[in-house]
């Protein structure tokens, strides 16, 4: 019985078509524990790359000796380690630090992706989380030191956290409702237009239209539905122009072209003085505007005649599609 034992935890022999051949030894294999991950989870990744017999019995050993609680990190692991060894080597820990840069205005999909860049997540764990709990609006933007491996859970939290510190002032005397429509419009804004003044305006306008019953035509909301069906799909999209007339018909809640009033909620993670603007709101006489795209510069307009006028000024002849306004 000990011999079978140790004939298991003894690590597995190498090729015998390669030794015969005179193979060099097989390159080390490459292991990645996410915080959070079981012993069970860890041995079946070591058996399949061939570096441990048995899953169950290296698990069992583990817990046996008192080594049963494996480091997060990214390991490049020598074969023909035996058990104890293999032990030793994931009691270490292989994490790093990595720093990333959050923008102003981003939407989960595009955090998410940014952070599984930087092996800091598993890609697609922080929008698996948005299930559970409402993260969209509320992750801060900013620069971030995290360690490698990191539960998308412990990463979320300090970000809300971090959102929390710099908005409670400003949001904490709002009911829940009343938070979350001041997000939603503040993530508008903060992809719709620069400025404080700017933002202000538009804020007006979208308040006006609401009041009107009027669709909020914001393209940012399709872009939104179009990061979102990319990374739903697997794919990347580095920018969502242009937006095209089919674009604007794509089916979903946030498209403010087909629905009225305000989306469902938050299209990215608006920065403060987005929320400022969103909060105060600035009268104007005007209800359409367009982004100038030689200088960047909003134009305003009063009435739809002057905004078409607008359009033909500013777009027409430019190579930007006249479906990329800011209705």
């Amino acid at each position: 019985m000990l011999f079978a034992y140790y004939t298991l935890l003894s690590p597995p022999a190498p090729s015998s078509v390669a030794l015969a051949a005179g193979q060099p030894p097989e390159e080390p294999a490459t292991i990645v524990v996410w915080e959070g991950d079981s012993l069970h989870k860890v041995a079946a990744m070591l058996q399949k790359e061939g570096l441990i017999r048995s899953q169950w019995l290296f698990a069992w050993y583990a817990r046996r000796t008192h080594r049963d609680f494996v480091r997060p990190g990214r390991y490049r692991i020598p074969r023909g380690l035996d058990a104890d060894a293999l032990l030793a080597l994931l009691g270490q820990g292989a994490r790093k630090k990595a720093t990333v840069r959050i923008p102003r205005g981003a939407p989960i999909f595009e955090i998410d992706a940014l952070l599984a860049a930087q092996h800091i997540i598993r890609p697609g764990s922080l929008v698996a989380l948005q299930k559970e709990e409402e993260l969209e609006g509320r992750l801060f933007p900013g620069s971030y030191t995290f360690l490698t491996e990191s539960s998308a859970r412990a990463v979320a939290a300090r970000l809300v956290r971090n959102f929390n510190a710099h908005t409670g002032k400003l949001l904490g005397s709002l009911s829940k409702e009343a938070r979350e429509r001041v997000i939603t419009i503040a993530s508008i804004l903060e992809k719709e237009v620069h400025g404080f003044e700017e933002m202000r305006t538009v804020a007006g306008i979208i308040e006006k239209r609401l009041a009107h019953r009027m669709p909020l035509q914001m393209d940012a909301t399709i872009c939104y539905i179009k990061h979102q069906q990319a990374f739903l799909g697997g794919k990347k999209i580095a920018s969502c122009a242009p937006i095209l007339l089919v674009d604007l018909k794509l089916k979903s809640p946030y498209n403010t072209y087909l629905n009225r009033g305000l989306p469902p909620g938050p299209i990215g993670n608006p920065g403060i003085s987005a929320i400022r603007a969103a909060l105060a709101p600035k009268p104007s006489p005007h209800w359409y505007y367009l982004s100038d795209p030689a200088t960047g510069r909003t134009v305003f307009s009063k009435t739809f005649n002057e905004h078409k006028s607008n359009k033909r000024k500013f777009l027409q002849g430019r190579g930007v599609s006249l479906y990329r306004e800011r209705r």
